[in-house]
């Protein structure tokens, strides 16, 4: 597979180290390579290395670059954290993020760019919970409440933006249609 990378075991490195000073002088780094079945820069990388560790060489030790890419791996998630609490502020007030719809909805809106798990994990809501979220249907309670924001909306258009939501559920909703709603109707309108 082009690109892919080898994975080799630390024996293996310590054996081709421990090869390579046996037989300085006698074989050149590509024979003893070959012999390996390893590339001659990964076996120049290893002595390399193995001098470093060992203080012959300056440089960063195998130990030292292990932690480097930890702190780097770790500064990347703090990023990501960092870029999603961001995007989250202006999405929705602090008031609206009690309501767990509200940022189900902002987890599917940003899972093309952050993986799920993440994004529940930062927002405090559980994974099984957003995947429940998308599959529910919709309660009866917010059936209704559609119902009655879109004739409102509908009332306010016929009225030439003249009623406003009071008016449109109080006049024209109960007279025209029946519907009696009261002002919770009217807050999701």
């Amino acid at each position: 597979m082009p690109g892919s990378k080898r994975r080799y075991t630390p024996d293996l490195r310590a054996e081709a180290e421990r090869l390579y000073r046996s037989v300085e002088g006698e074989k050149s780094m590509r024979q003893l390579a070959v012999e390996l079945g390893i590339s001659n820069e990964t076996l120049r990388s290893w002595i390399k290395q193995a001098d470093i560790d060992n203080g012959r060489r300056e440089g960063p030790t195998t130990e030292e670059q292990e932690e480097l890419a930890k702190l780097r791996r770790k500064v990347r998630v703090l990023e990501e954290e960092r870029e999603i609490l961001k995007a989250a502020a202006f999405f929705a007030s602090v008031s609206e993020w009690t309501d767990k719809s509200v940022i189900f909805g902002f987890v599917d809106g940003e899972k093309a760019n952050h993986a799920v798990a993440m994004l529940c994990r930062v927002l405090g809501v559980s994974t099984s919970g957003y995947y429940q979220w998308r599959t529910r249907r919709p309660s009866r309670r917010e059936c209704t409440d559609a119902f009655l924001t879109h004739k409102i909306k509908r009332i306010h258009s016929l009225s030439r933006g003249t009623y406003g939501g009071r008016r449109a559920s109080t006049s024209r909703l109960k007279e025209d249609h029946g519907i009696r709603c009261g002002e919770s109707a009217l807050l999701g309108s």
